[in-house]
């Protein structure tokens, strides 16, 4: 099955093979026998020109984005995926775009979209990372690390002063065991 929406900046073409109901709930068991998904995205900021072909798209701002070893885990309430950014001819794409492509590609809203370990192979064009896609913002606070909430501007880490914090661990030398840990936990 292949999906085609056209905009005047953006081709978004996905083509899904499943047989998890799931990941696309129109599709159901008649697409395939193997638990595949694929999802493409092009991005294309010229309005003139756009790109037919997913497999070569050369442009001076075009990248494709592809979603791969997609799981879905129930959990921790969650999508999660490795995600292959292919720009040939872009340093990178930001994080913020990229979160916007996705929430895009996955209809969800981008707040729950988590993006991180981005990382771009030796000689650029291309850049590896990972994605979580959360089924709402509650379980998206619930099981994200605080600095990526703080990241995302959802959370904010109350910062102690370096005196405070020089204080607590002189305090916390001068015991040993869980006394200890409960000495520093509490002057928090």
């Amino acid at each position: 099955m292949v999906l085609t929406a056209t905009t005047e900046n953006m081709i978004l073409s996905a083509s899904i093979q499943c047989r998890d109901p799931f990941i696309h709930p129109s599709i159901g068991n008649s697409i395939s026998t193997d638990n595949y998904a694929c999802r493409q995205l092009v991005i294309n900021t010229s309005p003139s020109s756009y790109s037919t072909t997913l497999d070569y798209c050369v442009a001076d701002s075009t990248a494709t984005i592809r979603t791969r070893k997609f799981l879905t885990n129930r959990l921790l309430a969650r999508k999660q995926m490795v995600v292959d950014i292919i720009h040939p001819a872009r340093a990178n794409i930001s994080k913020d775009e990229l979160r916007d492509k996705l929430a895009k590609m996955y209809k969800v809203d981008k707040e729950v979209v988590f993006c991180f370990g981005f990382r771009t192979q030796f000689g650029g064009g291309k850049s590896t990372g990972f994605a979580l896609i959360y089924d709402n913002l509650e379980s998206a606070k619930k099981f994200e690390p605080a600095y990526r909430l703080a990241r995302h501007g959802l959370v904010e880490i109350k910062k102690i002063s370096r005196k405070q914090r020089k204080e607590r661990k002189n305090r916390a030398k001068k015991l040993r065991g869980t006394k200890k840990a409960k000495a520093s936990a509490a002057k928090k």
